[in-house]
């Protein structure tokens, strides 16, 4: 049996490194964890033994030197448990590998005895491994259905439906979908800056700004909310620490505190209803309903020319713009792909197919015939392809992506022109011809044609040989 020509498994593996980059992220953070653990532990039972030693120095001490005794055998016992549970963890995250390993492996076997069924079936599950992931990152951030009254993510469910839990690590997944949509559609700031306390070493080392973005909307939302002293207090704290980096931020920062007042103020004139213009001048006074801080916006801002400048830390947009940063770092910590692999899988494929000639369907250029089921035949039969490019869902797609390169071309093997410019086969053209006569469509003589698109009939003595050069 033949061979399917397929790419290699370092093909695969160079676009699967995150199946490989997260176990070993998460094994370094395990290790770490053991050393923190261990050196914590350390040194409270050498203190621990220290006081043992001299409460044994005095026989008077025997029933204090035997609390102290058991208190280091609880202290031994809680380390005992922790580090088993760290091990257990470990041994799992190896055995994912293992059998990440393992599978492409078997690919790697079936391509070895060139069979074909096994190779269908090894991309039937790695299709399945794609799909999964693209429903995780596109999901929510529950993974049981316990979470949030059943809505479980899509992506997890189809994961353990395909007994996939050892081929994917959807809870980091998960975790950033988390983050995301408490940033996005919340607007709580709590999971990002949990997130960025846990990994501050690698933000500091990579030279981040997602630190300080972050804590700069966190003295955005206090200012918004009103709370002044605590806004006062975050700038001091968090911010100020930031000032020989960014100078003018933070200068925007301190000026939103001082102007706020005067931007609310503006937004509320711009949003006086009816009633409260009747009133006003009726009354010869201004009626403001409560406006709440929140609800104002940078359109607001914008329309005072003096204030204009504090419009892009006022607009919500930032809020976008710091979870595309918090994904970026997210991503690049594991060394996940930012874009979804479904989609590169997709990309390459469509890439690989297409040609400057798909999208320029004939079925748009056809001229209609008197005869509806003659127009239906050529519509479905004649001038239909099978160009997945073409598809009308697919193509759009591949607007974007480049043309295919093809170092040869397909020609006809009898090329003629036709009076109207067409070309075809000679031969297919003939033959298409008999058939529209053998079902009814037509009633051609035995040397004549039909041009499928304008339905224009020629003889055969008509046809201009083509010499392709």
């Amino acid at each position: 049996m033949t061979s399917l020509n397929e790419p290699s498994v370092d093909f695969h593996l160079k676009l699967n490194q995150q199946q490989f980059n997260i176990p070993s992220e998460l094994l370094k953070r395990n290790w770490d964890k053991c050393n923190k653990l261990y050196s914590s532990y350390s040194q409270e039972l050498q203190e621990q033994f220290g006081v043992l030693e001299t409460l044994l120095e005095d026989p008077a001490n025997d029933e204090k030197s035997i609390e102290k005794l058991n208190d280091i055998i609880n202290t031994v016992g809680v380390l005992q448990k922790r580090l088993t549970h760290l091990h257990d963890y470990e041994m799992k995250i190896l055995n994912r590998i293992e059998k990440r390993v393992a599978y492409f492996k078997e690919f790697q076997r079936f391509k070895d005895e060139s069979n074909n069924d096994g190779i269908l079936k090894w991309y039937k599950s790695y299709t399945d491994i794609l799909i999964s992931d693209y429903l995780v990152r596109h999901g929510s951030n529950f993974t049981n259905c316990n979470d949030n009254e059943g809505k479980v993510n899509p992506g997890i469910e189809f994961i353990r439906n395909r007994g996939l839990e050892d081929l994917i690590d959807y809870e980091i997944l998960v975790e950033s979908n988390k983050i995301s949509i408490e940033l996005l559609a919340n607007k709580n700031l709590g999971p990002l800056l949990e997130w960025i306390e846990n990994n501050q070493d690698y933000l500091v080392k990579k030279g981040s700004h997602l630190q300080f973005q972050a804590l700069l909307q966190q003295y955005i939302e206090l200012v918004r909310s009103s709370d002044y002293l605590g806004a006062i207090r975050c700038f001091q704290k968090h911010l100020f620490k930031f000032v020989d980096v960014y100078p003018m931020e933070l200068k925007l920062a301190a000026g939103i505190l001082a102007f706020f007042k005067s931007c609310l103020s503006d937004a509320k004139e711009d949003e006086m209803d009816n009633g409260q213009r009747l009133f006003q001048s009726y009354f010869r006074k201004p009626m403001y309903k409560t406006t709440p801080l929140s609800s104002l916006s940078a359109n607001n801002v914008v329309r005072n020319a003096e204030l204009h400048r504090y419009g892009p830390l006022l607009s919500s947009e930032r809020w976008e713009s710091l979870n595309e940063m918090f994904l970026h770092e997210f991503y690049s910590l594991y060394k996940i792909s930012y874009h979804d692999p479904l989609l590169i899988y997709v990309s390459l494929g469509i890439s690989s197919l297409k040609t400057k000639d798909c999208g320029h369907t004939l079925s748009n250029q056809l001229i209609p015939h008197s005869n509806v089921d003659l127009n239906e035949y050529v519509k479905s039969n004649v001038v239909n392809t099978d160009c997945p490019v073409c598809n009308p869902d697919i193509h759009p797609l591949s607007e974007n992506l480049p043309y295919a390169h093809h170092v040869q071309s397909s020609l006809f093997e009898n090329p003629i022109m036709l009076p109207n410019g067409n070309i075809y086969d000679s031969d297919k053209l003939v033959l298409l011809s008999k058939k529209l006569n053998k079902l009814g469509y037509t009633n051609l003589n035995d040397n004549q044609v039909m041009d499928p698109i304008d339905k224009s009939i020629y003889s055969v003595t008509d046809f201009i040989t083509m010499y392709p050069t």
